[in-house]
């Protein structure tokens, strides 16, 4: 459903005359209502069974994690994705208000509630971070890493900052069959060489039930992995960027009030 719904949309970009904005609408509407009817309860599973799935891995659980990470990557890119999440939680915050009523409050209750709604508007300016795509992706986030060895972790590291600068996938994705191609060399005297050792082959003592992955598998594998974090790592940096910039606002406004003063 999410592919297709970013199918369409790309379609639309491309080619306006042919697609229909309203279906693009409608699909993209239908996916949002899809993924807030199952996600809370996929969230509420994996706080049960994460600690098994880290503990004993299995290519189901990493199947969930994959699952949810390409609807994640889908609802970075897509624009009307998440417009429509936003609407949804627009009508689901003034259907809680409907319901909660709609009674004036007075005295202490009304300087609360004037608070809330300047903390509210703050937060609106980081409008997707409250996203349940988001928050369903970093909770099985750990799940997803756990399949990677040491040795395929660092270069998911080094892959994260090469997608960050904008470099092509292709040639991230030649960077890491270059890097597999390295044999791992260890020092039998290294007390730690019997990890390293472990860490050779991606889910080799780890993934049960499958054969061993192909090497176009693990780079695949990797890339996908890099490219989620480094998606995530860009948003959480423009997110303390804006608080940044916002306390620095408070504090100039602040020193300004503080040399009125003084002049007063």
């Amino acid at each position: 459903m999410a592919e297709k719904a970013y199918k369409e949309e790309e379609r639309q970009r491309t080619h306006p005359d042919d697609a229909d904005e309203g279906t693009v609408a409608e699909d993209n509407a239908r996916l949002v209502r899809d993924v807030y009817a199952f996600f809370p309860i996929l969230m509420k599973y994996t706080d049960l069974h994460r600690a098994k799935w880290l503990k004993t891995p299995t290519w189901e659980s990493d199947g969930v994690y994959e699952n949810v990470a390409v609807i994640f990557k889908i609802w970075s890119l897509s624009q009307h994705f998440k417009r429509e999440e936003l609407n949804y939680q627009a009508q689901f915050e003034e259907d809680l208000a409907m319901v909660g009523g709609g009674e004036m409050k007075t005295g202490k209750a009304a300087i609360a509630e004037r608070k809330k709604k300047r903390r509210e508007g703050q937060a609106k300016k980081d409008k997707h971070a409250n996203s349940i795509v988001i928050a369903c992706l970093k909770r099985l986030l750990p799940v997803g890493l756990n399949v990677f060895g040491g040795r395929e972790l660092d270069i998911v590291q080094q892959c994260k900052e090469k997608f960050l600068a904008r470099e092509n996938e292709e040639k991230i994705r030649e960077f890491i069959r270059d890097l597999l191609e390295i044999p791992v060399q260890t020092d039998p005297t290294d007390k730690n060489a019997w990890q390293l050792n472990l860490y050779h082959k991606i889910g080799k003592s780890q993934m049960r039930g499958k054969d061993e992955m192909t090497r176009e598998g693990i780079v695949e594998k990797i890339a996908n992995m890099a490219q989620v974090v480094a998606i995530l790592h860009a948003m959480t940096r423009l997110r303390e960027l804006r608080k940044r910039k916002l306390l620095e606002r408070k504090y100039v406004s602040l020193n300004f009030v503080v040399v009125v003063l003084k002049f007063l």
